[in-house]
Parts: C-alpha cells; structure tokens; sequence
C-alpha cells in the first residue's frame, strides 16, 4: 500500500515500531515490517528472499518527497571534481575565493544552489531531506571530494551513501543547531541589509564575500526558517566515507563535547583557530591549510 511520510510517521507510532526512523533515508523505496517482532529496512523486498521468517509481513511503499533539479555553477574544467555546498541564507556565491584556488589545483568544481537559494527555484517544502533529495537528483556520483558548510554540510551528511565522494569535508556542520530562534530572527531581517550591514557584522571579510552576501540576502526564501527547528539534532553515527569536520574557534555548532563524539565516531575533527562559523570568509588562507591531506 502507498502511504506519504506523515501517514507513515502515525503507522510507526505502534509501539513494536518505536525503533524505526520517523523519516526514511534519502532514496529509500520501502519498509518491511512484520505484526510481532521489528522488520528489517530494506529498499526491496521479495518474497523469495525474506529479510527474517514469519506468518504475517506487511510492505509499505513509501512516496518519496518530489526532487528538484538544482541551479548547479562550474569552474574549471580539471581532471577531478569538486563538490561545493552552501549554507543557509547563502548560495554557490559563497565560493567565490574558494573555487578558483581548487580549479587552480586542478579540479571541476560544482556548486549547486540549494531550493530556495540563489538561482534555484523556491519550493514548498524545506526539509532536510527535500535538500538531501535535491543534491542525488543534480550532482554526480563519485566526486573526489565533497565540501559542505553548515545546512550544505548536513545535506551533505544525508547523501554520501547514494553520492559516494572518495572524502567528505563538513565546515562548521549544522548538526545540532540548538535554540533556532535567534538565527530565525536574523534571517527575518536579512531582507532589508545593506553592504554597510554586513560588513559591520563580519569586519574579517573580503569585499567579495560581502557582495555576495548581500545577493543572496535578495535572492533567498525567507520561508526556509520555518523548517530551521526541525532539522536537528542528526549528527551521523558514523563516517560512509573519509571524513573530516571542520571546527570554528568557538563555534555554536560543534561544541567541545561533539568534537570528541564525533573523533570517537571514526571522523577526523580539525579545530580553526580564531574563525567564525563561516570559516572561509573568516580566514581562508586557513580554510585551504585545514583542507590539507583532503584536496
């Protein structure tokens, strides 16, 4: 029988599928289940091959959220490539010093701009998932490395299984947000900022960084921080492929704490002395120098 997410989320309820997930992983088709013990998660079943024995089994095919072609930028036409993914608020203009110095190292560079960011088109929905989804749907398999900055970080998180880069690098990751009310603030009053606005709140930037900033401000659906509070705590349990977390110096995002769950987890967790959340605006002279061993 097909069923959409909420009608799932209310079936899972049941207390014998308490341990399931409350959403399913970017691009899975299906859920086993069976009226006693817990099914397994599989993307198929068949009755040839039953994930465990039992009388009564039940398969539920799950509508998958609608995916978006994304607005992807290139740079550099290099033997390898590159994944770069944005923030919130933000978009592939965020790059605008750091592609040029990896398509100098010789790579492809993508950048996609996520729903509701710069070129790409505003949506209904904004869940963590919709991003994920929207990355599998337009970006290639296989990059050689992948580079996510806090929301991109976390979308990036959600699709290493399906997109296989041979590393992932999250910067500042937006695993564990906290209370999302100041940032929803914020993002309320971006509308109406000027170039003097931001430079005043980051001194540290490049006058690049801060015309594109001021773009994306204009170009982003304010819409999405409805959907900031549901969107943590998902911190991976641990890494699908090589993966190094970058940490700003303090930063809100990874605390002392998760830093050291995180290395306990198998990820390689790299401190940014002095640097805010957008460690490549900050200082981006350390932003490559803590890519070291990674691009």
């Amino acid at each position: 029988m097909d069923l959409d997410l909420d009608a799932k989320a209310h079936l899972l309820a049941r207390q014998d599928m308490s341990t399931l997930p409350a959403e399913p992983a970017p691009g899975l088709r299906s859920i086993v289940m069976s009226d006693g013990p817990i099914g397994v998660r599989e993307t198929e079943w068949s009755p040839a091959a039953p994930s465990f024995e039992t009388e009564r089994m039940t398969v539920i095919r799950l509508r998958r959220p609608a995916r978006m072609k994304l607005n992807v930028h290139q740079l550099g036409d290099g033997d390898r490539t590159a994944i770069l993914v944005h923030g919130v608020m933000s978009s592939a203009r965020t790059w605008v010093r750091v592609a040029p110095l990896l398509a100098a190292r010789g790579y492809r560079v993508l950048m996609p701009d996520l729903r509701g960011h710069g070129a790409s088109p505003h949506a209904a929905s904004y869940t963590a998932e919709d991003f994920a989804g929207d990355l599998v749907e337009s970006l290639p398999a296989g990059a050689d490395v992948a580079i996510g900055h806090s929301l991109g970080a976390l979308s990036l998180s959600l699709t290493v299984a399906e997109l296989r880069p041979a590393k992932a690098v999250y910067s500042d990751p937006a695993w564990t947000i906290g209370d999302t009310a100041p940032l929803c603030d914020f993002g309320r009053r971006t509308k109406t900022m000027t170039r003097e606005d931001i430079a005043a709140m980051n001194p540290r930037w490049a006058l690049e960084d801060i015309g594109a900033e001021k773009a994306d401000f204009s170009d982003w659906d304010v819409r999405v921080i409805d959907a900031l509070p549901e969107l943590g705590p998902r911190a991976p349990e641990h890494p699908i492929v090589p993966s190094l977390v970058q940490a700003a110096d303090p930063s809100f995002v990874v605390s002392p704490g998760l830093a050291a769950t995180l290395r306990h987890r198998g990820f390689e967790v790299r401190v940014v002395p002095r640097t805010g959340h957008c460690i490549h605006r900050d200082d981006l002279d350390a932003f490559m120098a803590s890519l070291h061993g990674w691009i």
